[in-house]
């Protein structure tokens, strides 16, 4: 509107927007369940591909659904290095990054300079894509739209911890507050349901 009419005023054009939102219908709520893939939609209940008009929380137009997927050289780099009795926190850590539920733990995974431990990550957070987001500690604390910037996302990957922590106020909100409100760049204040899991990787 403002490209085609460049005279009109900001409060013109936020009260035409208000009118468009206001007259759209309500968005129906996603199924948390469901997963959408390029073959169909998989039920995590239902442990399965289904028929349904439900709307999917989350979305992988670039990938198939494969039934007893065994990703050899995946789990490999997985339990490299790692003793057994750690398999089930790995699981867990997993299960959560790929689920839109809140989780209120940080995952922590360490081991030494070079070892491979951010692999794992990057490889889930590529395959999430708009799902995941990677941040150094500084910027996710200094960043005053970060909050914003989580809205929609399952996994936030903080890279390198520090031996001692200056402000634990924002990863308290993020791992705290199942729900998050914050005002994006030039926008009004939002609110949103927080779905993140935070896993963290350091050297020993």
């Amino acid at each position: 509107l403002q490209r085609k009419y460049p005279h009109m005023s900001r409060a013109d054009y936020n009260e035409i927007i208000s009118k468009i939102v206001g007259l759209a219908p309500d968005m129906p709520e996603r199924n948390k369940d469901l997963k959408v893939f390029r073959n169909g939609i998989y039920s995590h209940k239902a442990k399965g591909m289904i028929q349904t008009d439900d709307l999917s929380y989350m979305g992988f137009k670039d990938y198939d659904y494969i039934e007893n997927a065994n990703p050899k050289k995946f789990k490999k780099i997985v339990y490299a290095n790692v003793k057994e009795s750690e398999y089930p926190r790995i699981h867990a850590m997993l299960r959560s990054a790929l689920l839109p539920w809140f989780d209120s733990k940080i995952s922590v995974v360490y081991g030494k300079s070079g070892a491979g431990k951010s692999t794992v990550m990057v490889i889930v957070g590529t395959l999430l894509g708009e799902y995941a987001l990677f941040a150094d500690l500084d910027k996710l604390l200094n960043d005053r739209f970060m909050t914003a910037k989580v809205k929609g996302k399952t996994l936030l990957v903080v890279q390198e911890l520090p031996s001692i922590f200056k402000d634990f106020a924002l990863l308290k909100r993020l791992t705290g507050e199942k729900k998050l409100s914050e005002r994006g760049f030039h926008q009004d204040i939002i609110k949103f349901e927080n779905t993140l899991k935070i896993v963290a990787t350091t050297n020993y």
